[in-house]
């Protein structure tokens, strides 16, 4: 059995496979699943307001979701180890209050939504 360079038993992209690079986040939670929204944030070329290009919107049971945050924390800690530290600012941090918050006002039960969005 061939495997890719990460181990996955031979893969093959889909015809409607795309790279995404996102700078902008947001996360919605319902009782069943947990979906991050992607976006791209375009800074105005003028003191008008910017705007953000949607990208995608994944969604992934709750037991995935949490396996991918523990790949992203490794990530970012071997990140950290070869290329230093990474700064983040308190602005962009969906802290766990601020996520509750979300939850309890939440116009529509079970459905929340937090987020995070680069300061302009």
């Amino acid at each position: 059995m061939s495997e890719d360079r990460f181990g996955w038993p031979n893969p093959v992209k889909a015809p409607n496979y795309q790279e995404i690079y996102s700078n902008v986040s947001q996360t919605i939670m319902t009782p069943w699943d947990i979906s991050l929204r992607l976006g791209f944030l375009r800074p105005s070329s003028t003191d008008e307001q910017h705007s953000v290009q949607e990208l995608a919107l994944v969604t992934f049971s709750p037991q995935q979701f949490k396996a991918l945050a523990a790949v992203f924390a490794g990530a970012v800690s071997a990140y950290e180890a070869q290329f230093g530290p990474v700064t983040v600012s308190a602005q962009l941090v969906q802290s766990p209050e601020s996520i509750r918050q979300a939850l309890d006002e939440s116009a529509r039960p079970g459905l929340a939504s937090t987020g995070s969005v680069p300061p302009s």
